[in-house]
């Protein structure tokens, strides 16, 4: 993984920290930023590559339980120095899949609504054939 073997950017799968189909994202699943999103800065940064990935990021606390949380289905990109240069979120559709839900996430766990994306300016990584 290391740049001097010629990568300059290393992408890891959807989900990459709990998996998918993971129920322990609702509980579990960090902010971004937050120990995950810092977790793969230090890869990136070590390695001297920049990295991609998927990954839960916790959202607001589910009203009908606050020990549960909505999760995002995000995407980030790191810099080959460790920074966050692109961050893009999206409703995660998970929930639907756990027959808990509605009632183990309530009414909040199984709706849909429009998200803001973030994204923030950086030089691009080349991509070499």
């Amino acid at each position: 993984m290391r740049r001097n073997r010629g990568a300059e950017i290393v992408v890891y799968p959807e989900e990459a920290v709990f998996g998918w189909l993971n129920p322990k994202v609702f509980y579990e699943a960090q902010p971004i930023p937050g120990r995950a999103q810092a977790a793969f800065a230090t890869i990136a940064k070590q390695a001297g590559v920049w990295v991609a990935t998927g990954l839960a990021e916790r959202g607001p606390q589910i009203a009908s339980n606050p020990a549960i949380y909505e999760v995002f289905d995000s995407g980030i990109l790191i810099d080959s120095e460790g920074r966050l240069v692109l961050h893009y979120r999206q409703h995660n559709v998970i929930k639907n899949a756990f027959s808990e839900c509605p009632v183990k996430y309530g009414s909040q766990g199984c709706s849909y609504r429009r998200v803001r994306s973030v994204m923030l300016k950086s030089s691009r990584p080349r991509l070499v054939a």
